[in-house]
Formats: structure tokens, sequence, C-alpha cells
């Protein structure tokens, strides 16, 4: 198959263009996973204390749903605790 030179020239510039985007569209999704990663650290941190000294079963629940979700931040998925405190994904 034959290509004239000015159709080629025009794919690879379309071709540069739509890189171009898709490595900025990665590169805000890594940005965002960045920011969902330092707000569940700070939830996961932020009682750290309260929660080990407690007797509270509800409490502990919480811990452990904390823990869960510091070991899901490795994945490449995004997690969250819902009003509910219970772990869903992003």
């Amino acid at each position: 198959m034959f290509y004239s030179f000015p159709s080629f020239l025009n794919l690879k510039i379309n071709n540069k263009i739509i890189i171009e985007y898709d490595i900025e569209q990665k590169v805000f999704s890594q940005f965002q996973k960045v920011k969902q990663m330092n707000e569940l650290l700070r939830l996961l941190l932020s009682d750290f204390i309260f929660d080990i000294n407690t007797k509270s079963n509800r409490i502990n629940r919480i811990w452990i749903k904390k823990s869960i979700l510091f070991i899901g931040l490795t994945t490449t998925e995004a997690y969250e605790i819902n009003k509910n405190n219970s772990i869903q994904t992003i």
C-alpha cells in the first residue's frame, strides 16, 4: 500500500498530538492519585493514638478499615471511607 507524503505527514502529526494528549491525561491522573493517597494517609494517621487506646469495637473496626486502606494505597485503584465508615472504590 502506498501513502502519499502529505497524508503520511498528517498521520504523524495527528499521532503526535494524540500521544501528547494521552501523556497529559496520564500525568493529571497521577497527580489526582497522589492527592488521594495523601488524603487517605492523613485520615489513616489522624486519630492513631486515640484508636490504639480505645476499647470501643466501633472505633477498632474503623481502625481496621483504615489499615486496609493503607494496604490499598499500593494498588492502582483509589479508595475512600464514606459517611457510613465503609470502604468504597473511587
